[in-house]
């Protein structure tokens, strides 16, 4: 669980000497997840056991503020983490994925819907691995 605050609500920007309000608002973002892990990577007995399973939701409360409505951004998030078969160490690869919705059609804002998808590597030397030991000698 995370919680963020950022007061912009008495931002304002000097122009030729000028003061002008930015008409920003007071952001807060609300944002939680869950992770499970069936098995160590060690101890699991097949590909399933060994991933981790990732889910979250995130709940933001934008610092802009268009015709005195506060933009909103609600995501729901998915993931899973593989671990390299072929490799001894704690190497994996992450595969993730966002679908949310941004703004509002009151005040006839604009609304948006999105999906983002995520592809990440993680590589882990394992303690054999000849390249990671410190040579004694050159």
């Amino acid at each position: 669980v995370d919680f963020k605050t950022q007061d912009w609500s008495r931002s304002t920007k000097i122009i030729d000497g000028l003061t002008t309000d930015l008409n920003l608002a007071a952001s807060n973002q609300m944002s939680f997840g869950l992770q499970l892990s069936p098995k160590d990577l060690s101890e699991g007995e097949n590909l399933f056991q060994r991933s981790s399973y990732q889910l979250g939701m995130r709940v933001e409360d934008s610092y802009l503020s268009l015709r005195n409505t506060q933009i909103r951004d609600e995501a729901f998030t998915a993931g899973i983490s593989i671990p390299l078969v072929a490799s001894k160490s704690a190497s994996q690869i992450h595969f993730g994925m966002e679908i949310g919705t941004r703004g509002t059609t009151d005040e006839q804002l604009i609304e948006e819907n999105y999906l983002n998808i995520y592809v990440g590597v993680s590589l882990s030397p394992w303690y054999r691995n000849i390249w990671f030991r410190e040579r004694k000698y050159d």
